[in-house]
Protein backbone atom coordinates (compact mmCIF):
# COMPACT_ATOMS: atom_id res chain seq x y z
CA UNK A 1 0.00 0.00 0.00
CA UNK A 2 1.18 3.49 -0.82
CA UNK A 3 1.40 6.15 1.89
CA UNK A 4 1.10 9.92 1.63
CA UNK A 5 4.23 11.78 2.70
CA UNK A 6 3.15 14.96 4.39
CA UNK A 7 5.63 17.12 6.20
CA UNK A 8 4.41 20.28 4.54
CA UNK A 9 2.09 21.83 7.11
CA UNK A 10 3.80 25.20 6.59
CA UNK A 11 3.68 25.07 2.81
CA UNK A 12 0.69 26.74 1.22
CA UNK A 13 -1.42 24.38 -0.84
CA UNK A 14 0.62 21.23 -0.27
CA UNK A 15 -0.80 20.43 3.16
CA UNK A 16 -4.39 20.70 1.92
CA UNK A 17 -3.74 18.75 -1.27
CA UNK A 18 -2.00 15.83 0.43
CA UNK A 19 -4.50 15.51 3.26
CA UNK A 20 -7.35 15.63 0.78
CA UNK A 21 -5.74 12.82 -1.24
CA UNK A 22 -5.22 10.77 1.90
CA UNK A 23 -8.91 11.09 2.63
CA UNK A 24 -10.32 10.29 -0.80
CA UNK A 25 -7.85 7.45 -1.52
CA UNK A 26 -8.01 6.08 2.03
CA UNK A 27 -4.22 6.08 2.30
CA UNK A 28 -2.29 6.60 5.53
CA UNK A 29 -0.11 9.66 6.11
CA UNK A 30 3.54 9.36 7.10
CA UNK A 31 6.37 11.79 7.83
CA UNK A 32 9.00 9.17 7.03
CA UNK A 33 10.63 8.55 3.67
CA UNK A 34 9.95 4.90 2.85
CA UNK A 35 9.06 2.63 -0.05
CA UNK A 36 5.76 3.19 -1.89
CA UNK A 37 5.26 6.83 -1.01
CA UNK A 38 3.39 9.73 -2.63
CA UNK A 39 4.62 13.31 -2.23
CA UNK A 40 4.22 16.71 -3.77
CA UNK A 41 6.82 19.22 -5.04
CA UNK A 42 9.63 18.05 -7.31
CA UNK A 43 12.26 19.97 -5.36
CA UNK A 44 11.22 19.77 -1.69
CA UNK A 45 9.95 16.19 -1.85
CA UNK A 46 12.34 15.28 -4.67
CA UNK A 47 15.53 15.97 -2.73
CA UNK A 48 14.38 13.51 -0.05
CA UNK A 49 13.67 10.60 -2.41
CA UNK A 50 16.10 10.79 -5.33
CA UNK A 51 18.87 8.20 -5.60
CA UNK A 52 17.10 5.90 -3.14
CA UNK A 53 15.88 2.41 -4.03
CA UNK A 54 12.23 3.19 -3.37
CA UNK A 55 9.03 3.47 -5.35
CA UNK A 56 7.62 6.98 -5.24
CA UNK A 57 4.90 8.90 -6.99
CA UNK A 58 5.63 12.59 -7.50
CA UNK A 59 2.92 15.24 -7.73
CA UNK A 60 4.06 18.45 -9.39
CA UNK A 61 3.04 21.42 -7.27
CA UNK A 62 3.55 24.60 -9.27
CA UNK A 63 6.39 26.46 -7.57
CA UNK A 64 8.70 23.57 -8.39
CA UNK A 65 8.07 23.66 -12.13
CA UNK A 66 7.58 27.45 -12.38
CA UNK A 67 10.16 28.87 -9.95
CA UNK A 68 12.66 26.25 -8.78
CA UNK A 69 13.36 25.10 -12.32
CA UNK A 70 15.03 28.48 -12.96
CA UNK A 71 17.71 27.88 -10.30
CA UNK A 72 20.46 25.56 -11.54
CA UNK A 73 21.05 23.54 -8.34
CA UNK A 74 17.33 23.08 -7.71
CA UNK A 75 16.74 22.24 -11.37
CA UNK A 76 19.09 19.25 -11.12
CA UNK A 77 17.03 17.82 -8.26
CA UNK A 78 13.73 18.55 -10.01
CA UNK A 79 14.87 16.69 -13.15
CA UNK A 80 16.18 13.71 -11.17
CA UNK A 81 12.95 13.44 -9.22
CA UNK A 82 10.88 13.55 -12.41
CA UNK A 83 13.02 10.92 -14.12
CA UNK A 84 13.20 8.56 -11.14
CA UNK A 85 9.53 8.68 -10.14
CA UNK A 86 7.32 5.68 -10.85
CA UNK A 87 4.65 8.17 -11.90
CA UNK A 88 4.61 11.96 -12.16
CA UNK A 89 1.21 13.56 -11.62
CA UNK A 90 0.47 16.80 -13.48
CA UNK A 91 -2.67 18.80 -12.72
CA UNK A 92 -3.13 20.06 -16.27
CA UNK A 93 -1.75 19.96 -19.81
CA UNK A 94 0.36 23.07 -19.25
CA UNK A 95 2.31 21.35 -16.45
CA UNK A 96 2.43 18.10 -18.44
CA UNK A 97 4.16 19.83 -21.37
CA UNK A 98 6.72 21.52 -19.11
CA UNK A 99 7.52 18.24 -17.35
CA UNK A 100 7.70 16.32 -20.64
CA UNK A 101 10.54 18.55 -21.78
CA UNK A 102 12.53 17.59 -18.68
CA UNK A 103 11.77 13.90 -18.68
CA UNK A 104 14.44 12.64 -21.09
CA UNK A 105 12.01 10.61 -23.18
CA UNK A 106 10.49 8.64 -20.30
CA UNK A 107 7.04 10.10 -20.83
CA UNK A 108 5.20 6.88 -20.02
CA UNK A 109 5.32 7.78 -16.35
CA UNK A 110 3.52 11.12 -16.82
CA UNK A 111 -0.17 11.34 -15.90
CA UNK A 112 -2.60 14.24 -16.02
CA UNK A 113 -4.95 14.13 -13.02
CA UNK A 114 -6.78 17.42 -12.34
CA UNK A 115 -7.46 18.31 -8.72
CA UNK A 116 -11.04 17.94 -7.62
CA UNK A 117 -13.18 19.93 -5.21
CA UNK A 118 -16.07 18.57 -3.18
CA UNK A 119 -19.06 20.56 -1.99
CA UNK A 120 -19.27 20.88 1.79
CA UNK A 121 -22.10 22.81 3.40
CA UNK A 122 -20.75 26.21 4.54
CA UNK A 123 -21.03 27.43 8.12
CA UNK A 124 -23.22 30.29 9.30
CA UNK A 125 -20.22 32.60 9.58
CA UNK A 126 -21.29 36.20 8.91
CA UNK A 127 -18.48 38.01 7.10
CA UNK A 128 -20.06 41.48 7.16
CA UNK A 129 -20.76 41.24 10.89
CA UNK A 130 -17.24 39.97 11.55
CA UNK A 131 -15.61 42.84 9.63
CA UNK A 132 -17.91 45.46 11.14
CA UNK A 133 -17.36 44.37 14.73
CA UNK A 134 -13.68 43.49 14.63
CA UNK A 135 -12.44 46.33 12.44
CA UNK A 136 -15.06 48.99 13.17
CA UNK A 137 -15.88 49.33 9.48
CA UNK A 138 -18.82 51.55 8.56
CA UNK A 139 -19.86 51.36 4.93
CA UNK A 140 -19.02 48.27 2.93
CA UNK A 141 -19.71 48.45 -0.79
CA UNK A 142 -17.84 45.37 -2.03
CA UNK A 143 -15.65 42.64 -0.57
CA UNK A 144 -13.06 40.68 -2.53
CA UNK A 145 -11.15 37.70 -1.18
CA UNK A 146 -7.61 36.40 -1.63
CA UNK A 147 -7.57 32.89 -0.17
CA UNK A 148 -4.44 30.90 0.66
CA UNK A 149 -1.39 31.22 2.85
CA UNK A 150 0.64 34.33 2.09
CA UNK A 151 4.03 33.98 0.45
CA UNK A 152 6.05 35.86 -2.14
CA UNK A 153 4.86 33.91 -5.20
CA UNK A 154 1.30 35.00 -4.37
CA UNK A 155 2.40 38.65 -4.80
CA UNK A 156 0.11 39.84 -1.99
CA UNK A 157 0.74 43.58 -2.52
CA UNK A 158 0.09 43.42 -6.26
CA UNK A 159 -3.06 45.55 -5.79
CA UNK A 160 -1.38 48.25 -3.68
CA UNK A 161 -1.66 50.80 -6.50
CA UNK A 162 -5.48 50.58 -6.24
CA UNK A 163 -5.53 51.49 -2.54
CA UNK A 164 -7.04 54.96 -3.03
CA UNK A 165 -9.66 53.62 -5.43
CA UNK A 166 -10.69 50.92 -2.97
CA UNK A 167 -10.93 53.42 -0.08
CA UNK A 168 -12.97 55.93 -2.10
CA UNK A 169 -15.44 53.21 -3.12
CA UNK A 170 -15.65 51.35 0.21
CA UNK A 171 -14.12 48.23 -1.30
CA UNK A 172 -12.28 45.86 1.06
CA UNK A 173 -9.69 43.26 0.10
CA UNK A 174 -9.70 40.34 2.54
CA UNK A 175 -6.73 37.96 2.71
CA UNK A 176 -7.63 34.63 4.30
CA UNK A 177 -4.46 32.78 5.27
CA UNK A 178 -1.38 33.05 7.43
CA UNK A 179 1.90 34.66 6.44
CA UNK A 180 4.41 31.85 5.90
CA UNK A 181 7.01 33.72 3.85
CA UNK A 182 8.11 37.33 3.61
CA UNK A 183 7.16 40.24 5.85
CA UNK A 184 3.81 41.81 5.14
CA UNK A 185 1.82 44.34 7.15
CA UNK A 186 -1.75 45.06 6.12
CA UNK A 187 -3.72 48.26 6.60
CA UNK A 188 -7.13 49.37 5.39
CA UNK A 189 -8.61 48.59 2.95
CA UNK A 190 -6.44 45.44 3.02
CA UNK A 191 -7.28 43.04 5.86
CA UNK A 192 -5.64 39.75 6.75
CA UNK A 193 -7.77 37.14 8.57
CA UNK A 194 -6.09 34.10 10.07
CA UNK A 195 -7.29 30.71 11.24
CA UNK A 196 -10.75 30.59 9.71
CA UNK A 197 -12.33 27.15 9.67
CA UNK A 198 -12.66 25.75 6.15
CA UNK A 199 -16.45 25.85 6.36
CA UNK A 200 -16.20 29.54 7.30
CA UNK A 201 -14.08 30.12 4.19
CA UNK A 202 -16.76 28.44 2.07
CA UNK A 203 -19.29 30.80 3.64
CA UNK A 204 -17.07 33.78 2.79
CA UNK A 205 -17.05 32.75 -0.88
CA UNK A 206 -20.84 32.98 -0.89
CA UNK A 207 -20.89 36.40 0.78
CA UNK A 208 -18.15 38.16 -1.20
CA UNK A 209 -18.17 39.90 -4.56
CA UNK A 210 -15.35 37.78 -5.93
CA UNK A 211 -12.12 35.91 -5.44
CA UNK A 212 -8.96 37.59 -6.74
CA UNK A 213 -5.85 35.57 -7.57
CA UNK A 214 -2.73 37.72 -7.94
CA UNK A 215 -0.15 34.94 -8.12
CA UNK A 216 2.95 35.34 -10.23
CA UNK A 217 2.60 31.65 -11.11
CA UNK A 218 0.25 28.79 -10.23
CA UNK A 219 0.05 25.04 -10.65
CA UNK A 220 -3.67 24.59 -10.11
CA UNK A 221 -5.28 26.95 -7.64
CA UNK A 222 -7.58 25.17 -5.17
CA UNK A 223 -9.10 28.50 -4.10
CA UNK A 224 -10.16 29.26 -7.68
CA UNK A 225 -11.87 25.88 -7.96
CA UNK A 226 -13.54 26.35 -4.57
CA UNK A 227 -14.77 29.82 -5.49
CA UNK A 228 -16.27 28.49 -8.72
CA UNK A 229 -17.99 25.70 -6.81
CA UNK A 230 -19.58 28.18 -4.38
CA UNK A 231 -20.71 30.61 -7.10
CA UNK A 232 -18.09 33.23 -6.25
CA UNK A 233 -16.85 35.18 -9.31
CA UNK A 234 -13.17 34.64 -10.09
CA UNK A 235 -10.72 37.36 -11.16
CA UNK A 236 -7.35 35.79 -11.98
CA UNK A 237 -4.03 37.35 -12.91
CA UNK A 238 -2.76 36.04 -16.23
CA UNK A 239 -0.41 33.10 -15.78
CA UNK A 240 -0.41 29.67 -17.40
CA UNK A 241 -1.75 27.86 -14.34
CA UNK A 242 -4.71 30.21 -14.03
CA UNK A 243 -5.37 30.05 -17.77
CA UNK A 244 -5.67 26.27 -17.48
CA UNK A 245 -8.82 26.85 -15.38
CA UNK A 246 -10.20 30.28 -16.21
CA UNK A 247 -11.56 31.09 -19.64
CA UNK A 248 -11.79 34.87 -19.77
CA UNK A 249 -15.37 36.11 -19.92
CA UNK A 250 -16.82 32.59 -19.71
CA UNK A 251 -16.15 31.16 -16.25
CA UNK A 252 -14.06 34.01 -14.82
CA UNK A 253 -12.09 37.09 -15.76
CA UNK A 254 -8.37 37.33 -16.55
CA UNK A 255 -6.41 40.53 -15.92
CA UNK A 256 -2.85 41.61 -16.78
CA UNK A 257 -2.53 44.57 -14.42
CA UNK A 258 -4.24 46.18 -11.42
CA UNK A 259 -5.66 48.76 -13.85
CA UNK A 260 -7.35 45.98 -15.87
CA UNK A 261 -8.78 44.49 -12.68
CA UNK A 262 -10.24 47.88 -11.74
CA UNK A 263 -12.10 47.96 -15.08
CA UNK A 264 -13.62 44.46 -14.81
CA UNK A 265 -14.76 44.19 -11.17
CA UNK A 266 -18.01 45.99 -11.99
CA UNK A 267 -18.94 43.69 -14.88
CA UNK A 268 -22.02 41.48 -14.73
CA UNK A 269 -21.15 38.04 -13.38
CA UNK A 270 -24.46 36.13 -13.28
CA UNK A 271 -23.86 33.94 -16.33
CA UNK A 272 -20.18 33.64 -15.48
CA UNK A 273 -20.97 32.16 -12.03
CA UNK A 274 -23.21 29.46 -13.53
CA UNK A 275 -20.63 28.59 -16.19
CA UNK A 276 -17.92 28.35 -13.54
CA UNK A 277 -19.99 26.07 -11.34
CA UNK A 278 -20.85 23.81 -14.31
CA UNK A 279 -17.17 23.74 -15.32
CA UNK A 280 -16.03 22.54 -11.88
CA UNK A 281 -18.62 19.77 -11.66
CA UNK A 282 -17.67 18.54 -15.11
CA UNK A 283 -13.87 18.84 -15.01
CA UNK A 284 -12.87 18.61 -11.34
CA UNK A 285 -15.00 15.74 -10.18
CA UNK A 286 -13.88 13.86 -7.06
CA UNK A 287 -14.93 10.45 -8.33
CA UNK A 288 -12.97 10.93 -11.55
CA UNK A 289 -9.87 12.01 -9.63
CA UNK A 290 -10.13 8.99 -7.32
CA UNK A 291 -10.51 6.63 -10.28
CA UNK A 292 -7.45 8.03 -12.07
CA UNK A 293 -5.29 7.61 -8.97
CA UNK A 294 -6.58 4.11 -8.25
CA UNK A 295 -5.57 3.08 -11.77
CA UNK A 296 -1.89 3.64 -10.94
CA UNK A 297 -1.76 2.57 -7.30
Amino acid sequence: MFKIYNESINTSGNYTTLNRLSKILKLPITNKIEDNIIGIHAYKFGKKVINKSINFILIIGGTDINIDINKSEKKKIVIKAINQAKYVICFNNYIFEKVKNLNQGNNGNLKIIPQSVEYVKPSNFNLIKFLTERYNIGNINKIFLLVGNIRDVKDPFYLKSLESYFIENDIYIIYIGKIIEGRYEFKMPFININNLDKKDVFSCYQQSDGLINCSISEGMSSSILEAMLYHCPVYARKNEGNLSIVQDGFNGYIFNSPYELKKIISKNVNKLKKNANDYVYKNHNLEKERYLYEEIL
